[in-house]
């Protein structure tokens, strides 16, 4: 038996071609990563059109949560980070990673994708009966909510707040979704008003 080298090693953690069946061995001909590299740009420039159509909608707040009264505390929207264009028309994916956690040990495990991304610009959508400052429809800076993870998902984030219509035990992780984004939080999270 062989023993393993550093080289085996990185060439066991390469990504492995994936499989394609063919309808007729004519097609075999074809060369199909194209098409794979294709729906990734095509996936990553969806992603990228829908976060800037959210965060060009961000003051349009749905009626659900502008009509809520918090008694402590303020409902904010909160913008996400945006994908950049180079000069040459690269769009630069710069995703917010955060650290799993190993089930039983609480050690820390892989780097996880943050799906909620969050950017610390957000709208205030309602505010405290006392409040004389901040009104709804003001442009705040927060501090940037922290996910919560469980093992090795991102399941929630800190102060994470949605209507008591929404039925589901995560947060909305999409853009599209009329409950993505919203936060209750304490004025102390409300750093500066834009």
């Amino acid at each position: 038996m062989k023993e393993a080298t550093l080289e085996d090693f990185i060439e066991s953690k390469k990504d492995k071609p994936v499989s394609v069946s063919f309808a007729q061995a004519a097609e075999k001909n074809l060369n199909y990563d194209w098409m794979q590299k294709e729906a990734v740009v095509k996936a990553f420039t969806d992603d990228a059109e829908k976060r800037k159509w959210y965060n060009d909608n961000l003051k349009e707040v749905d009626p659900l949560y502008a009509n809520l009264k918090p008694l402590d505390g303020y409902i904010i929207r909160m913008s996400v980070r945006e994908y950049v264009e180079s000069k040459t028309g690269l769009l630069i994916v710069n995703p917010d990673m955060t650290q799993s956690i190993r089930p039983g040990s609480h050690t820390p495990g892989d780097a996880i994708r943050n799906p909620y991304d969050f950017d610390s610009v957000a709208v205030i959508v309602a505010v405290p009966h006392y409040d004389t400052q901040l009104k709804p429809g003001d442009m705040v800076q927060v501090v940037r909510p922290r996910p919560e993870v469980v093992g090795d998902q991102v399941v929630h984030y800190e102060n994470g707040y949605a209507h008591p219509e929404y039925k589901l035990g995560e947060l909305p992780k999409s853009v599209e979704s009329r409950h993505f984004g919203y936060a209750l939080v304490p004025f102390n999270r409300i750093k500066v008003l834009l």
